[in-house]
């Protein structure tokens, strides 16, 4: 892409080069921002602007930036520019932000940023049902649509692309900016399955009649390799979790925190995902024929689904084992606090804030532990799966963790927490022959 130029002809008072960036303007005599001293951002910065003057006033005037990139258009547009302001006696709002809807809904950064909007907020009209993600969902889209505009800048202008005018060459240019990051195959599949889901959205949800661009980027096989922590290595992790092995030299920040060791016990003994443990709260915890249980929503699968509604989403009922309740009884104050409608860790704190600091923690002392670099939180959940299908079959471990396929989503309740009361003598470091219920 060319940098924008005026030439001569057209250099007259109102229209300028700007940038995006730095927010720089065009000498009226040179027409260009090129070799600029305020500016050396790429041309993909570039727009072409209208600055107004508003006739009696001293600094007052009336933008507009341009869509095109035709110094011709542009003056020609800066002259239909001044004819409405004089009809209109300059009340006008800065037409910078005076967007044609007509327009602007077929601009594909219009469009990336309705769809945050949606997954944020949900459904746009009152029968829908609402469509929220979690929030390092939405920060990934937003990461992954970053990606792709920046890949592409320096071949299109994105202010102006439409989401019909991506083609393949423009994929191809992300596919290699993708590959320059050394991603995994699963980081990659998820950018461009992020992508495509986007473009389904468009298709099916906005209802334009295209084709989906990313439909053709084939997914990556990916070589799964599921490892798990011996009871060693786990009890190491919690020797080395404190005060005194907190400083990350990395990001020079301290990660331990009175609770983290309790918390990565809950990893181990519970069976959740580090986003549904950042929000368990103690009145998830019930009690059947005496027996205690966890209640906890399935974030992950409910998300996929799209579901919403308290009363349907599709929940885990998980036993407290021996080794959890003991750390309930003996950290966690579980008599007092029992059926109490509060977060078990660091209640004050927002749930982002908690899931990011048990994540940062547990790679810290980790890595302070000098366990396996293959290894992270989520591998505290494989062995627990892992120890479960061993001692009791892999189908009774898929109905107590929740594991099974869309066609039997909708298991009965009560099976549920039969299952889960016969696991009492359950250990996630047990892998021994035993036998199979």
């Amino acid at each position: 892409m060319k940098n924008l130029n005026i030439p001569s002809k057209y250099r007259q008072t109102g229209l300028y080069v700007y940038c995006n960036k730095c927010k720089s303007y065009s000498n009226i005599s040179k027409g260009c921002l090129k070799k600029s001293i305020s500016c050396d951002h790429p041309p993909s910065k570039q727009v072409f602007k209208l600055k107004i003057h508003v006739p009696n006033t001293r600094n007052s005037s009336r933008t507009k930036i341009l869509s095109t990139r035709d110094p011709k258009v542009a003056e020609q547009q800066r002259i239909e520019f001044i004819k409405l302001l004089e009809e209109n006696s300059y009340n006008l709002q800065s037409a910078e932000n005076d967007h044609d809807p007509e327009q602007d809904k077929y601009l594909l950064l219009y469009q990336m940023q309705k769809f945050i909007k949606y997954i944020s907020n949900g459904g746009f009209y009152s029968f829908e049902s609402p469509k929220e993600l979690d929030k390092s969902t939405i920060k990934d889209y937003e990461r992954n649509f970053k990606y792709f505009l920046q890949s592409i800048e320096s071949q299109v202008d994105i202010h102006t692309l439409h989401f019909n005018d991506v083609q393949e060459k423009h994929i191809d240019i992300f596919h290699k900016f993708l590959l320059n990051k050394n991603y995994s195959r699963k980081t990659y599949n998820n950018i461009m399955g992020s992508m495509r889901a986007f473009y389904n959205h468009i298709i099916e949800y906005e209802e334009y009649d295209i084709r989906n661009p990313f439909k053709k980027v084939p997914v990556l096989s990916v070589h799964y390799n599921p490892t798990t922590f011996t009871k060693e290595e786990f009890e190491r992790i919690l020797s080395v979790t404190s005060l005194e092995n907190g400083y990350d030299l990395k990001t020079k920040r301290n990660c331990f925190r009175s609770w983290l060791t309790t918390a990565f016990k809950f990893g181990i003994y519970t069976n959740l995902r580090l986003d549904e443990l950042a929000k368990l709260k103690f009145s998830d915890i019930f009690q059947d024929d005496g027996i205690w249980l966890l209640k906890v929503n399935n974030i992950k699968v409910n998300a996929l689904l799209g579901i919403a509604d308290e009363s349907i989403k599709r929940n885990m009922i998980i036993p407290v084992i021996p080794e959890l309740h003991k750390v309930l009884t003996e950290e966690c104050e579980f008599d007092k606090n029992q059926a109490i409608d509060q977060y078990i860790f660091d209640p004050l704190s927002s749930r982002e804030t908690v899931y990011n600091i048990i994540s940062k923690g547990f790679t810290h002392f980790k890595r302070v532990a000098q366990i396996d670099n293959n290894k992270s939180f989520k591998e505290l959940r494989t062995t627990f799966t892992t120890a479960l299908a061993v001692k009791y079959g892999e189908k009774y471990a898929s109905l107590v963790t929740d594991h099974s396929s869309k066609d039997v989503v909708e298991k009965h309740y009560i099976e549920k927490i039969s299952r889960a009361k016969t696991m009492l003598d359950f250990s996630p470091f047990e892998t021994g022959d035993s036998d199979k219920h």
